[in-house]
């Protein structure tokens, strides 16, 4: 079974190529999400359950929250005398 493509250099065979290149760009898109998709389970799994014992994995915006929590505290222990 051969495919008779047109001759090289021509604006038939750049659009052939085109339109094979966006196909499968768009198909393996797809295939490779379905395929990704248990490894992306057991990874967020994994992480839900590892993360609460990891210190390191707090976010920065939680961090930045807890540091003006407690310079407010000492700012306020301070203004009123306490140490």
């Amino acid at each position: 079974m051969s495919v008779n493509l047109p001759p090289q250099g021509t604006l038939a065979l750049l659009v052939i190529t085109v339109l094979v290149t966006l196909f499968l760009n768009n198909t393996g898109a797809k295939i490779l999400q379905v395929l990704a998709a248990p490894v992306l389970w057991l990874w967020e799994a994994g992480y839900k359950k590892i993360a609460p014992y990891n210190p390191l994995s707090i976010s920065l915006r939680s961090y930045k929250k807890h540091l003006r929590t407690r310079i407010s505290c000492r700012y306020w222990k301070i203004q009123s005398g306490q140490r």
